[in-house]
């Protein structure tokens, strides 16, 4: 049984994003504004992450 099931997300969880189709998007959004430097979504998580905490967000929560 998942214990998170009844936890609110931060973000929002797209079914389409599994498989690494997230950073695909990623790719795709950054073209069209355009940005061509290799921003992986791992990158934005982590700055999401440092943002939170700066911000004196609990870092369990961040976690």
């Amino acid at each position: 049984m998942d214990k998170r099931r009844n936890e609110k997300s931060v973000l929002q969880h797209i079914a389409g994003w599994k498989g690494g189709s997230a950073g695909a998007s990623l790719r795709c959004f950054l073209n069209e504004i355009g940005i061509e430097k290799d921003i992986v979504f791992h990158t934005l998580r982590a700055c999401f992450a440092t943002h939170l905490l700066a911000s004196g967000a609990e870092a369990a929560k961040v976690m």
